[in-house]
């Protein structure tokens, strides 16, 4: 037998086919096996690593929605809260109505201890608005601003009605001035007509304000019969009172109304200044005698208590009330739904309820219905509109204020939320782009390597049966 040099390289050339076809074979297992894979798990790659051009993609999109996860959890977070704070101040506004509606009601009828039914009511309401007041969320304070671990209001409702007492005791101390100082104004005249009215400079300041003084210049402008001159003031409690003067040719005149205050033109404007003063410094100390002015000076009085913060409010107090409890709903998106019991409006429902708690009646006197009448119109009124100062703090001046800042906030959280559930399908759809793997397409592929496979393994047993001989 002859081995020739063309046998020779016919099996050689066998034999590198064969080594290429069993690498070949190998690949297509691997290939096999990470369909199988695919199919079993729905996904593409095991790891990054392996994901190839779509791991950049990958990376972004699933760290994308890791911040919009957070950002849900802050949103669902942010509702909770905004719905237990919707139910509190549903309450407290109920507390409201019903109070200023008993009192539009109300009769004179005190029992032993001198308390109208109003006024046991208005105890148990404040006992109640303190409750509130203390609410908490997930253990943090809802009105304590940014001292959520401390409550909002440290005092029973005993303790505040004693307090809110002593500050009414103060005010009737000094409301109503002193003989040349009635009700704490300063009344002048000068000899060439003008008269000046303004609150006297003091700290703290009681009695009547005004916003702005006032002045007359009876020289420069002799007033003519009939007409009339408004002195306007600020009771005790910050409510309008004006004082209404006429000029008469002779006092008292004939046919003047009942009730008017006149004054008589003079022959200078020096004197009809001093008439104008005769007349005014009466008027306005009858005003501080009136019981409008007694329950002026009670509302006064409650309201001192409690603008002095250390009294019973334990929280913070700040320019921006609803910063103290702010929530990251998005990029650069904040939801602000702290609340503060320092506000004017909680301050002005715990004061209403208080003033009414801490009178009594106990002689139940004329003198005593007429004082009750006022003290119940004037809680009604400030429950029903607060009386907002010319420079006004920061916060909600009434319940519904701060039911409305909630009721927007919530607006807020339900569109950042709707935002965020469509943003991740979005963003779940382009990472099932990169990372998913579709059943149908692996399913071919697995048929078709199958396929190949089993071509491979044919020629494969084929060639394993070869031998030199066979080239010979």
């Amino acid at each position: 037998m002859t081995i020739t040099s063309t046998s020779l390289g016919a099996y050689s050339l066998d034999v590198t086919r064969t080594r290429q076809n069993a690498a070949r074979l190998t690949d297509m297992k691997s290939q096999l096996t990470d369909l199988q894979r695919q199919l079993s798990t729905g996904k593409l790659a095991d790891s990054y690593a392996a994901m190839g051009a779509g791991r950049g993609t990958s990376l972004s999109v699933r760290q994308t929605l890791t911040t919009l996860d957070g950002y849900s959890a802050a949103v669902t977070d942010a509702t909770n809260r905004a719905a237990v704070l919707d139910k509190t101040l549903t309450r407290m506004q109920a507390i409201s109505t019903t109070t200023a509606n008993g009192l539009a009601l109300s009769s004179f009828s005190p029992n032993a201890n001198g308390l109208t039914t109003e006024q046991v009511s208005a105890k148990a309401s404040l006992t109640e608005m303190i409750s509130l007041l203390n609410q908490d969320y997930a253990g943090r304070s809802l009105f304590a601003g940014r001292s959520a671990d401390q409550p909002a209001v440290t005092v029973d409702a005993n303790a505040m009605i004693s307090g809110v007492q002593s500050a009414i005791a103060t005010r009737r101390a000094n409301d109503a001035g002193a003989p040349g100082n009635i009700g704490n104004l300063t009344i002048s005249s000068t000899a060439a007509g003008q008269v000046s009215i303004s609150p006297t400079a003091a700290t703290p300041a009681y009695g009547f304000g005004m916003n702005p003084a006032q002045s007359f210049d009876f020289g420069a402008a002799p007033p003519t019969d009939g007409q009339s001159f408004q002195v306007n003031l600020l009771m005790p409690d910050g409510a309008a009172r004006t004082v209404t003067l006429v000029a008469r040719t002779s006092v008292p005149a004939p046919n003047a109304p009942a009730g008017e205050i006149s004054f008589a033109i003079g022959g200078s404007g020096g004197a009809t200044a001093t008439n104008f003063v005769n007349a005014l410094t009466p008027a306005v100390q009858a005003v501080t005698a009136s019981s409008e002015f007694w329950a002026s000076s009670a509302v006064a009085g409650a309201k001192d208590y409690f603008a002095n913060l250390s009294n019973w409010y334990g929280g913070s107090a700040s320019s921006d009330p609803r910063a103290g409890a702010s929530s990251y709903v998005d990029d650069g998106q904040t939801v602000g739904l702290g609340m503060e019991a320092s506000e004017p409006a909680f301050q002005n429902m715990l004061a209403q309820l208080g003033v009414l708690a801490a009178q009594t009646f106990p002689t139940a006197t004329a003198t005593d219905q007429a004082n009750y009448a006022a003290l119940t119109q004037r809680v009604q009124g400030q429950l029903n509109a607060p009386v907002v100062p010319a420079t006004p703090a920061p916060g909600a001046y009434t319940i519904k204020q701060a039911q409305t800042d909630v009721g927007l906030a919530s607006a807020t959280l339900k569109n950042a939320q709707q935002w965020h559930t469509d943003t991740k399908a979005q963003l779940e759809n382009a990472l099932s782009g990169v990372e998913d793997a579709t059943p149908e397409a692996v399913a071919a592929q697995l048929l078709s390597l199958q396929t190949q496979l089993q071509a491979s393994y044919q020629t494969t047993s084929m060639l394993s049966k070869m031998s030199l001989v066979n080239y010979l």
